[in-house]
C-alpha cells in the first residue's frame, strides 16, 4: 500500500490529457450508478486523434440535499466548462501510455457541490462544481494511470462524494479529428 501511496503522490506526467467529458449519475440512499465518456488526446500522436473512453459502474455515495427518499442525481455534457487538470499521470517506471492502458477495471472518486444560495433564483441554471480522480486499473495494485478532471454539472442543491468501481472501454479516435472548446466533441 505504501508503494501505491508513493506513486499517487509522485506520478510521472504522460503525453495524454483529458479534454472534456459527458457524465451522468443517479443516487438512491447510499448507492450510486454512473456512466459517461471521457475524451482523451495524446500529444505524441501524429494523427491528432481524439480517443473515447467510456465507463459504467455502481458504487457508494454520501450526499446532502436532493429530493425526498434520498434520491439525487447530476449530469454534464461536453459543452459545459471543464476538462483535465494537467496531463494524465502514469506509474513510475512506465515509459509511456497507450490507449489500451485506459481499458478494463478502474475506479472514480468524485465530489460535487451546489450551494443552496446559488439555486435560489429559479431562472438561473442549477450548475454545480465537480471534481474527479480517475484510476485506470483497479487500485491499488493494478493502477497504471491516474487522471484529474474538473467541471460544471447540472445538479440539485447540495454536496456529495462518490466512490465508483467501474469498467472502462476505449474507442480509437479518427485521425485528424480533434475537439476544440468552441465546437461539440466528435461522436462516434
Amino acid at each position: 500500500m505504501l508503494l501505491f501511496e508513493h506513486w499517487v503522490t509522485n506520478w510521472v506526467p504522460s503525453t495524454w490529457k483529458i479534454e472534456t467529458s459527458a457524465t451522468g449519475e443517479l443516487d438512491a440512499a447510499m448507492f450510486a450508478a454512473s456512466a459517461g465518456t471521457f475524451y482523451l488526446t495524446d500529444s505524441s500522436d501524429p494523427s491528432h486523434a481524439q480517443h473515447i473512453v467510456q465507463y459504467a459502474g455502481i458504487g457508494l455515495t454520501i450526499s446532502k440535499g436532493g429530493i425526498p427518499f434520498f434520491l439525487s442525481g447530476s449530469y454534464s455534457t461536453t459543452d459545459m466548462p471543464g476538462g483535465g487538470v494537467g496531463n494524465i499521470g502514469m506509474k513510475p517506471g512506465k515509459g509511456s501510455l497507450s490507449l489500451s492502458d485506459f481499458a478494463g477495471s478502474g475506479c472514480i472518486i468524485s465530489g460535487a457541490f451546489l450551494p443552496p444560495a446559488m439555486a435560489v433564483n429559479p431562472s438561473a441554471p442549477m450548475m454545480g462544481w465537480s471534481g474527479s480522480i480517475l484510476f485506470f486499473g483497479a487500485p491499488p495494485l493494478l493502477t497504471d494511470a491516474i487522471g484529474l478532471a474538473f467541471g460544471r454539472q447540472k445538479m440539485l442543491p447540495g454536496v456529495g462524494a462518490t466512490w465508483l468501481p467501474c469498467i472502462f472501454r476505449t474507442i480509437v479516435g479518427e485521425p485528424e479529428r480533434t475537439w476544440t472548446p468552441s465546437a461539440p466533441a466528435p461522436r462516434s
